[in-house]
């Protein structure tokens, strides 16, 4: 009964790897974790877009005084950016910050990845913690990024239509999916460039 049991075991998990590594469950998988981050980063459908990207104010600031920049501090993607946790940071004071990466970015070590304009000048300490709420990965995955979904899925249509694969089928499947993500995003507003709360003001 044990070895009839570990046969009938073996083989269900002989068939759910064959599925899990089926080209078709792979782009199903993608395209649903997509369209479920897209509702994610973007919550609000058919409202207005934002009316500024926020390089006014950026150039603005940049005629003052220079700004202290936070360096990435390590290679990687940008897998998620914490903005609440950087404005309780930033939260002492007259403070204006510069994002100028956002999730999916590759960064190396000395990228600036942010500018920021104090009303007393921070501790190295203080940008170091500001560097923290930029969460760096070895890989780059959907977390707060579902371009990337679009990105996948464009890679697996461009391979299925390849000569050396000729798989219309997966190709015809992938542009579905990637209709149902810009209909998605289309229907949607954009997230606003410049945040403000308190005494901080904080252009993405």
């Amino acid at each position: 009964m044990l070895g009839l049991a570990s046969v009938q075991l073996l083989v269900i998990f002989i068939y759910r790897v064959g599925r899990s590594i089926d080209v078709g469950d792979i782009a199903t998988r993608v395209g649903k974790a997509a369209e479920q981050e897209v509702g994610q980063v973007y919550p609000d459908r058919f409202t207005k877009p934002a009316t500024t990207d926020g390089g006014d104010i950026v150039a603005t600031w940049r005629q003052g005084t220079g700004p202290q920049v936070v360096h990435a501090g390590q290679s990687g993607y940008v897998e998620e950016i914490r903005h609440e946790a950087l404005i309780q940071l930033l939260g002492a004071g007259r403070t204006r910050a510069h994002l100028l990466v956002c999730t999916g970015d590759f960064v190396t070590l000395d990228t600036v990845i942010a500018e920021v304009w104090a009303s007393e000048p921070l501790s190295a300490e203080t940008l170091d913690r500001a560097a923290a709420t930029v969460a760096i990965t070895s890989q780059r995955t959907m977390q707060q990024d579902p371009e990337f979904g679009l990105r996948q899925l464009t890679d697996i249509a461009l391979r299925a239509i390849s000569p050396g694969v000729n798989d219309p089928t997966t190709a015809v499947m992938c542009i579905g999916y990637l209709r149902n993500l810009l209909e998605q995003l289309a229907a949607r507003a954009d997230l606003p460039a410049v945040v403000e709360t308190g005494s901080v003001t904080i252009v993405v």
